[in-house]
């Protein structure tokens, strides 16, 4: 089988055969995508096509974007046709109804075009949540079918399992019709092999199988080879190799459909080779955790041991659950055990808080375990006896067949043997089919058996017979042939004589179960029978059925004591029920508006209080009590009482108040209290008074609600209020739309308008004509959320005269946070901006003076720069003074400029630049005759100081440079100056320039570095560069070229 296996793509399986069929247990959409997403990435990397069919929680889009972060060429494999992805609608069902056999057909036709195309075979996953409760066993009964095709074919299939949705015999259906099954423990994906259907415990999911048998041949289970030996001793066998597994579970499942009762085949080692029933408790948590499954182990082996056969033992395990096992002994020897239990006794109370504590113990979800512990069933004792014994003579017949299967297999090696094993194994047959018969007639209920699934033959025990009054093993079947037909009964329901199709063991017979299904036998001379009972679907190993079984009892005494009742109470019942729903009605009203009047009179802080005054009570309600901070009981304070808890300045006005009232006049005043935990409060008292019929006074009533919240509010109004009318500044509201709606005095103050003239104008009336629509604007961008904050403007006064103002807006929202209004606050700046003009002139004279006074002073330094040159011979020397001089002449020239020009901060650099060339080449006229400056300047380039200086003296250093040594002799020669704005960022106003210098001369030579240069000149370039924080380039060709870049802050 090596040449034929596949990379599967996921760990824990690795590499599988052809006609692989497993099945993967997830809870979380991350479990989905661990197999699901390498299983297909390795399928269209093994040239296999792969079909995925999806549903919740991954649906096909979903599905198709997981698998990209996993094969990012995924739409390649798409477009080409390699896997489709669809969702289970257009697979698994047909108008809304599951069709197995379009399913399977729908297999065989996606592998006939796969291997059409080229593909070495067929990959396919498909999803289950989609399915319902009542699509389950025909799910189950198409996988044992699928099971059967897939292991023949070049495919190889994996079907995920939502686990929550899995009860443990769901577990148990979907593990025995798969090879494997992938469940995550721990954080770990285990494996769980499944050779020959069954899924033992206590396995270790990682060992590699030797060997995939496909599903239709014989299950492993029965080692032949090893029987067949002579030299092999029945001691030595297992229980696994002696027994056929298969039909034991299929025998298994269907009495369990039956009789309901949790049964298991367990070997001496606590392998559970056959398992039904078994409660969520054990299959979910027990058997999940390392410790507690040593407990069953443990019960499955140890405390089970010692008992005698044809006995059985009942005993409690260490997870505290009653246990139930009968023995099976094979030639005398011990080799497992027929288990039953994961039960308590109806009349034993549970111990919650041990499985509490071993809920925590063992880490389990607290709710979801004790929600197990809740579905353990509750058994009698004797249900439990009367179990046993048959799980007795079952054992019984095991170990009989079991002990002649494993002779006959020992004898078909001897020729002269095998007459003797036939007629033996008959003999057991026979001898288990009497047992069998015996234990249905001793069953206290009425059993049929349809042999078939047309229902043309039916069986049944003693007392079927009885009820039928038909000889014991006559065909009891409606459907048989006229003839053999019995008239001896017939059968009704709800009045109506049923057709022999509609009957009972004809409908399960068919494939459907019945439950609670109650109907009627009526005889000849009238007498009815009334039957309870279930009837319950056969199926044989492909799920196909074969017949069903039904057990029914005898209700007729129950039904005649219903109906005598409903004859002596008549009506009476259903006057109680109307009656008692009346009063629950009104009782359930009343609870309510009460409620709802309590909740009311909380959210008011609204109290009700009645002073009978004719028997001296008092009532409060609780809200009452709320309000002067006292512990609710169960009447109301006096009225002497009461007065201690109203401020003492409020006091004689209060009790002056109910004085009156007392008279017959109705009162409503505020006054304040003092709770019982010493804060002050106010309270508004409204009350009346009630007279008798002889206008006697006896009683008055009323409410008292807690408004100290709104007292404080209305002061905090009228302060806020004051403020505004009192405030110099102008504070108006505004409409969206511009409509003053309030004005206060500062406004008065400013604008020259009293309130009574601009209320309910438009603010635009206080726009001078050129800036008509300023405030429409202002409107604008408050409603977009922006913010406006002294905003200045000009605006009018009403006698004309314009006035500088600055602006503050805010939007005002009501009750409901919808924006409504505008607040504006104005302030009158006038006075302000004019001093500021008056001192900005100041200071422009003030720097115009400065510029002045340096130029001069660099003027004074050059000249004396000039003198103490005349005093030195040596060329270097006054080549050093010149330069000096040079230098402090391009500063000179910069605050000339400043001084004429209109601006004092910053400088138009170009024409600095034009003006210092021009010097530089009248300085060296003599040396620089033949040499043509050109210059290609950016305009409107402004630099401040601290950007013109340093840049001045780098421009005067290079061009120097230039004139002094580019260019020897008269030789003709050009130097370029070019300054160029390379971005500008509008935001925060910062541009980047570049500025070149080059020359067409002899240029540097080649081993010159700026970084390592001698020149004074040139290091002093390199300075004011890094001052700069700007970059500079050198290059050599072609002469000369100095590239410089900086950023400049514009204003």
């Amino acid at each position: 089988m090596g040449e034929n296996l596949r990379q599967s793509g996921i760990e824990v399986l690795g590499n599988v055969p052809w006609g692989t069929h497993f099945c993967q247990f997830y809870q979380t959409k991350e479990d989905l995508t661990d197999i699901l997403l390498p299983y297909f990435k390795s399928g269209l990397e093994n040239n296999e096509f792969c079909f995925w069919v999806t549903s919740q929680p991954l649906e096909a889009e979903e599905a198709k974007e997981a698998l990209r972060t996993v094969i990012p060429d995924i739409d390649v494999h798409l477009e080409k046709g390699q896997i489709e992805i669809i969702p289970y609608t257009q697979v698994y069902v047909n108008e809304g109804i599951f069709d197995s056999e379009k399913v399977i057909n729908g297999w065989a036709k996606k592998l006939e075009l796969a291997l059409s195309k080229g593909y070495d075979g067929l990959r396919v996953a498909g999803a289950t949540s989609w399915l319902k409760k009542e699509d389950w066993d025909d799910f189950v009964a198409y996988e044992k079918k699928a099971d059967a095709s897939i292991g023949k074919k070049p495919m190889i299939s994996l079907c995920p399992y939502f686990l929550e949705i899995c009860s443990a015999a769901d577990i148990l259906d979907v593990a025995f019709n798969h090879q494997s099954a992938l469940i995550k423990k721990e954080g770990k994906w285990e494996r769980m092999d499944n050779s020959g259907r069954e899924i033992p415990f206590g396995q270790n999911p990682a060992e590699e199988v030797e060997e995939v048998i496909p599903l239709e041949e014989p299950r492993p289970g029965i080692k032949r080879k090893n029987i067949f030996s002579p030299s092999r001793e029945i001691a030595n066998l297992e229980l696994a190799e002696i027994i056929d597994i298969r039909a034991v579970q299929s025998l298994m499942n269907d009495f369990y459909k039956f009789a309901h009762v949790t049964i298991g085949l367990v070997d001496l080692k606590g392998n559970v080779l056959v398992w039904v029933g078994w409660q969520d408790i054990c299959t979910r948590f027990h058997r999940v955790h390392p410790e507690a499954c040593k407990h069953c182990i443990e019960s499955d082996t140890k405390l089970s041991a010692g008992v005698a056969p044809g006995e059985f033992k009942l005993y409690k395990c260490k997870n505290n659950m009653w246990d139930v096992a009968t023995p099976i002994v094979v030639g005398g020897h011990h080799v497992g055990n027929i288990f039953s239990g994961q039960f308590f006794f109806e009349d034993e109370p549970l111990d919650y808080e041990f499985f509490r504590d071993q809920a925590r113990k063992y880490g389990f979800n607290e709710e979801g375990y004790i929600a197990a512990l809740e579905k353990v069933p509750r058994l009698s004792r004797e249900y439990v006896d009367t179990v046993m014994s048959f799980f007795m003579k079952f054992a019984h017949m095991i170990s009989q067949l079991s002990y002649i299967n494993v002779k006959l297999a020992q004898s078909l090696t001897e020729r002269e043997a095998l007459v003797d094993a036939l007629r033996m194994s008959e003999k057991c047959e026979r001898a288990r089919s009497d047992e069998m018969a015996v234990l249905l007639d001793a069953v206290p209920a009425a059993v049929w058996i349809a042999h078939d699934p047309q229902a043309y033959h039916i069986t049944g025990n003693r007392l079927s017979y009885e009820w039928l009054r038909i000889p014991p093993g006559s065909n009891a079947s409606k459907s048989s042939p006229p003839g053999e037909r019995s008239e001896t009964f017939k059968v009704f329901r709800d009045g109506v004589e049923l057709p022999p199709a509609d009957m009972p063991l004809h409908v399960s017979a068919a494939g459907k179960e019945l439950l609670d299904y109650e109907f009627d036998f009526v005889y000849p001379e009238g007498v009815v029978r009334h039957v309870l009972g279930n009837a319950r679907p056969l199926h044989d190993e492909i799920g196909n059925p074969r017949g069903s079984v039904a057990a029914f009892i005898d209700i007729t005494g129950r039904k005649k004591t219903e109906e005598a009742l409903q004859k002596a109470y008549g009506n009476l019942e259903e006057k109680v029920k109307e009656r008692t729903v009346e009063l629950e009605e009104a009782y359930r009203a009343l609870v309510e508006n009460e409620r709802r009047l309590s909740e009311a009179q909380k959210i008011a802080h609204l109290g009700i209080w009645d002073w009978d005054f004719v028997n001296d009570e008092v009532y409060w309600s609780d809200e009452m009590y709320h309000i002067f901070g006292c512990t609710p009981g169960k009447s109301g304070f006096s009225h002497n009482d009461f007065l201690t808890q109203v401020h003492p300045d409020d006091q004689e006005y209060v009790d002056n108040k109910f004085k009156k009232a007392l008279k017959g006049e109705p009162f409503s005043i505020d006054h304040r209290i003092i709770r019982a935990d010493g804060e002050n409060r106010v309270v508004h008292i409204q009350g009346g008074v009630v007279f008798d019929e002889k206008n006697n006074f006896i009683r008055i009533r009323g409410t008292v609600q807690d408004i100290t919240e709104s007292k404080r509010a209305e002061e905090r109004i009228k302060i806020l209020a004051d403020a505004v009318e009192s405030s110099d500044d102008a504070i108006i509201t505004e409409s969206l739309d511009g409509i003053i709606t309030s004005w206060n005095k500062g406004a008065e103050q400013i604008y020259g308008y009293s309130a009574e003239e601009i209320l309910g104008k438009n603010i635009s009336l206080l726009e001078p004509a050129h800036l008509k629509g300023d405030m429409k604007q202002l409107i604008e961008k408050i409603k977009r959320k922006e913010k406006i904050k002294r905003h200045r403007t000009l605006r009018f006064r009403k006698d004309g005269t314009p006035i500088n103002v600055s602006i503050t807006l805010s939007p005002i929202f009501n009750s409901y946070g919808e924006f409504v209004s505008i607040s504006a606050i104005s302030r009158d700046i006038t006075e302000r901006i004019r001093a500021e003009e008056a001192l900005a002139k100041i200071e422009e004279a003030r720097k115009k003076e400065i510029h002045h006074r340096i130029k001069n002073n660099l003027q004074v330094i050059s000249s004396l720069l000039d003198l103490q040159a005349e005093k030195f011979l040596d060329k270097e020397v006054l080549e050093a003074f010149r330069e000096s001089q040079g230098r402090v002449l391009s500063m000179s020239l910069i605050h000339e400029e400043l001084y004429k020009g209109g601006e004092t901060d910053t400088l138009d650099f170009s024409a600095y630049l034009r003006k210092l060339s021009g010097n530089l080449l009248k300085t060296y006229s003599l040396c620089s005759k033949n040499v043509h400056l050109h210059m290609d300047l950016e305009e409107n380039s402004f630099f401040n100081m601290d950007t013109a200086v340093p840049l001045g003296i780098i421009v005067n250093e290079l061009v120097s440079n230039s004139l002094k040594h580019a260019f020897s002799g008269n030789k003709e020669g050009e130097i370029r100056i070019r300054l160029c704005r390379e971005e500008k960022n509008n935001e925060i106003q910062e541009s980047f320039f570049s500025l070149t210098i080059s020359d067409d001369g002899k240029g540097i030579p080649e081993n010159i570095e700026l970084e390592n240069v001698e020149s004074l000149g040139l290091q002093l370039v390199n300075i004011l560069v890094d001052q700069l924080d700007g970059n500079i380039e050198l290059k050599h060709d072609q002469g000369t070229e100095c590239r410089i870049e900086f950023k400049v802050i514009e204003k």
